[in-house]
């Protein structure tokens, strides 16, 4: 558990702490399948609220009502908040049109205390593998910026420059040193912190905890399967049996089932889950 904050992060929340000074808005975006695990709350206080938006990504892989409940309440919190699903470029529309006010009253300002034009600067933040560089390459058009689905895809800082005036900030995904295991559970539940350093089945038996309560119905149609009445360890194993998932001496090979079932969560295959609710948000909660 303690090795999923390795040394570069405290290098890079540093860093980011330094950068902020030159930023004008922070974007900050979570992973609107586990909204709370997903946000680095040292963020939060970096910039006033009307210099700081919340983008909730992978909204397509989200459940739709959960992610409405989600914006309310951020929003409630004075955390004006977005969702998007960024590769589709669905609701980005909304997001520039915010940052295109939110410039033009920058420029005004400067221009009537008689300072010059310069760039409206913005800083792109998240965890790892929450989708900064996808998002930054969408909205300056450009696609220059290094993007992955392994977590750590990008290594250092990146300013990219347009032509309207703006100027994007990417940088390294940060993790807070936590302690807490669950989050950590849903962090790799959702594929953002790298494998190998939760059990398989540990991550597996979180999810089936939390989508078997939701809509049982929909597992039971996706991985035929019966799941009423049935402890998540149980229904993990009759998808093992049902995928034929079978260990030396018959037995049923948990750690392959388990890796199908987190497989097919990720790809959104299962249905659109969102395993968090805003009330287990302890940030919202405050």
């Amino acid at each position: 558990m303690e090795n999923w904050f390795p040394g570069l992060m405290v290098k890079t929340k540093r860093q980011i702490k330094e950068d902020i000074k030159l930023i004008d808005l922070l974007l900050i975006l979570r992973d609107a399948r586990v909204p709370g695990a997903s946000n680095p709350p040292f963020m939060k206080d970096l910039l006033p609220v009307e210099k700081t938006l919340t983008i909730l990504s992978r909204s397509d892989l989200a459940a739709p009502d959960l992610t409405e409940k989600w914006l309310t309440t951020l929003n409630s919190k004075n955390m004006k908040a977005f969702a998007l699903d960024i590769p589709e470029g669905k609701g980005l529309q909304p997001l520039v049109q915010d940052i295109k006010k939110k410039a033009r009253a920058m420029h005004k300002d400067r221009q009537e205390r008689g300072k010059g034009t310069r760039d409206f600067r913005i800083m792109v933040a998240g965890i790892p593998n929450v989708g900064k560089s996808t998002l930054l390459n969408a909205l300056s058009r450009k696609r220059g910026v290094k993007t992955g689905n392994q977590p750590g895809t990008t290594r250092g800082k990146q300013w990219v420059h347009t032509q309207h005036g703006f100027s994007y900030l990417d940088t390294p995904g940060i993790l807070l040193p936590s302690h807490d295991r669950e989050k950590g559970l849903l962090l790799s539940a959702a594929g953002i912190i790298q494998e190998g350093i939760f059990d398989k089945v540990e991550v597996a038996w979180e999810i089936l905890s939390r989508i078997s309560i939701m809509a049982p119905e929909r597992i039971e149609k996706r991985l035929k399967i019966k799941v009423a009445g049935k402890e998540p360890l149980e229904i993990l194993s009759s998808l093992g049996e049902s995928r034929g998932c079978y260990a030396q001496g018959g037995e049923i090979n948990m750690d392959s089932a388990a890796t199908i079932l987190i497989k097919e969560f990720r790809a959104g295959k299962i249905g659109q889950f969102t395993l968090e609710t805003p009330e287990e948000d302890d940030c919202l909660a405050q």
